[in-house]
């Protein structure tokens, strides 16, 4: 019995002696990728616009506005450390540390043990976060809708509807007829009723200059139903323009965030394949013709600049032991780089070199990835675009990979936005 208790006892020091893998808390050890989206939200708006004239003029807007987002994706870590010595003074730990005892001993001898260090355990998405400005609001007129002008406390009440540009307008010297020059908190209520809801607006008229001009002749110089809707067809006009303006500066900001850099003009470091008004460069159609582009980089090059490099490699190990292999690996590798030589050198060829390629192209970037997003954004998905895009690798081998990450991160919705907003800006 006594041997029993020492040789417990034996363990139990073995064990609170030996070092033992103490296990940290999860930890987020970075990100691994990122995701964007657009959110667009729309609501109804109505508005009272008075300018202390005669005419109080209301309009009832659709308003959308355009939010992006971004999300991240976060990885988690966990990580282990080493410790020596006693680290277990409670005897019922030290007892279950005797199980461990023997794979320990038996990762000593094997000459493991254990060791310091980190694995990934897991990742997961971060919550979407708005960044970088909205895109202002686009308001669209609502045509056709009833509108109910009221001033509360008096009989005074009218109801009209909104012209093709959403505007209704009423003659406040109509509307306070016969109310005392000297009476305050009037106010004119506007109210509309569209699309399964009202829409209210006040405007306080009491303290307006019209109250000077306000008694027993307050009829004399109001404005007929004609006037009005003349008036309102005039600032149609006004409002037409305004809200072109707007949208086109909205395109503007919206080809700008979703494709800085774009040079509009061949002053930049890469040409791209296609033109101003969408069409291929001439250069573009140099490379189709001779049929470069569909293998140049890819079939063509990569097989003859592999076989050069396995010529090459073959040669510098036919003297090494297991040459022949090495050779086969190092010449894949040489292969790639040479490939991609013989590409570009087939496609500048067929281009008429870069300096013709320059020549007869008018747009240009100064980054392979900006160009991809542009090309992916505006013309993928169309009859031409694959020959396109092999004359680029064609010329610029290293933007294949450009292209690859690049479109791998953009999604339908923003294809769409950058479309339109390119549509409008070329109509203008």
């Amino acid at each position: 019995m006594r041997g029993i208790v020492l040789l417990c006892c034996g363990l139990m020091f073995l064990t609170t002696a030996c070092a033992r893998t103490i296990y940290q808390p999860e930890q987020m050890s970075g990100y691994v990728q990122d995701e964007e989206r657009t959110v667009t939200s729309s609501d109804r708006d109505i508005t009272i616009d008075y300018d202390g004239g005669d005419l109080v003029t209301v309009s009832l807007d659709d308003r959308t506005l355009d939010q992006p987002q971004k999300r991240r994706l976060k990885q988690f870590k966990q990580c282990w450390t080493v410790v020596h010595g006693p680290q277990n003074p409670n005897p019922i730990e030290a007892i279950f540390g005797i199980v461990e005892l023997p794979f320990a001993i038996l990762e000593v001898l094997l000459g493991g043990g254990p060791s310091p260090g980190c694995r990934n355990t897991r990742t997961e998405w971060a919550d979407w976060e708005n960044y970088g400005p909205a895109t202002p609001a686009i308001n669209e007129p609502i045509a056709n809708v009833a509108v109910k002008f009221e001033i509360e406390g008096t009989g005074f009440s009218k109801m009209l509807e909104t012209n093709e540009c959403g505007l209704a307008a009423v003659d406040l010297v109509q509307a306070l007829g016969g109310i005392d020059k000297g009476a305050r908190g009037v106010t004119l209520a506007v109210k509309a009723w569209t699309g399964g809801g009202e829409y209210i607006a006040k405007l306080d008229v009491s303290g307006s200059k019209l109250f000077e001009r306000l008694g027993n002749n307050y009829q004399e110089g109001s404005q007929s139903e004609a006037d009005i809707a003349a008036t309102l067809k005039s600032g149609c006009k006004d409002l037409a323009a305004d809200v072109a303006t707007r949208k086109y500066e909205n395109a503007k900001q919206t080809v700008a965030t979703l494709v800085p850099g774009i040079i509009h003009d061949n002053s930049g470091s890469y040409m791209c394949p296609f033109t101003q008004d969408g069409t291929l460069a001439d250069w573009t159609d140099m490379i189709i013709s001779a049929k470069i582009g569909e293998t140049a980089g890819s079939v063509v090059g990569t097989a003859a600049g592999a076989y050069a490099g396995k010529e090459i490699a073959d040669r510098a190990f036919d003297n090494v032991p297991f040459g022949g292999l090495l050779g086969g690996i190092v010449g894949g590798a040489v292969g790639n780089k040479v490939g991609k030589e013989v590409g570009k050198n087939l496609g500048l060829e067929a281009a008429g070199g870069m300096e013709n390629i320059r020549k007869t192209s008018d747009l240009s970037f100064n980054s392979l990835d900006q160009m991809a997003r542009y090309m992916y954004l505006q013309h993928s998905g169309g009859e031409h675009y694959q020959e396109a895009l092999n004359a680029a690798i064609a010329i610029y081998p290293e933007f294949q990979g450009s292209y690859d990450n690049t479109a791998a991160g953009l999604s339908v919705s923003q294809k769409s936005q950058f479309r339109d907003a390119t549509s409008l800006l070329s109509n203008d």
